[in-house]
């Protein structure tokens, strides 16, 4: 007898749980910051350029277009606070919709290039100088293919080493 009710009981949970709605996200998109491969990079020169950051953000979106499609655009925007100045943005690759509803929720992965060091001597920026360093935050955003920002991020800050 005990077996029957505790079968009941269960397929009553399934069927409760089974009938419950998708959540539901506004049509802006919105992210969190999730986490950096590392706190530190070398500044770009006119040797090289390649050192960067994995960047990773969680993100949703109510009526589910972000990323790029043929023709259209979504994209990691960012201002380095050091002088306000918008980054080159990154793409977003394109993410199908999951399931029946339109609201989206994932992570995204951005590799985050590294820049150069700023002086308030006059020093040309990017100049090596070996032993000193830069403190840049970032404050980063994604725009979806409707043109929809998400809210404002500020990233921890960067170590950015100038020599």
């Amino acid at each position: 007898m005990k077996s029957l009710l505790y079968s009941f009981l269960a397929l009553a949970l399934l069927i409760i749980f089974s009938c419950s709605n998708p959540p539901e996200y506004p049509i802006e998109p919105t992210i969190e910051f999730v986490s950096m491969s590392k706190m530190t990079m070398q500044q770009a020169n006119v040797v090289s350029n390649n050192d960067s950051i994995l960047l990773t953000l969680s993100f949703t979106d109510g009526d589910g277009d972000i990323g790029s499609e043929e023709g259209d655009s979504s994209q990691i925007k960012y201002i380095d606070l050091r002088q306000n100045f918008e980054q080159t943005a990154l793409e977003i690759p394109f993410v199908g919709l999951q399931g029946v509803g339109q609201g989206i929720s994932g992570e995204i992965f951005a590799i985050l290039p590294t820049t150069t060091c700023l002086f308030d001597d006059g020093r040309f920026p990017g100049t090596s100088a070996p032993g000193e360093t830069n403190e840049v935050v970032y404050e980063m955003w994604i725009v979806d293919r409707a043109g929809n920002e998400s809210n404002r991020i500020e990233l921890p800050p960067i170590t950015l080493r100038c020599d």
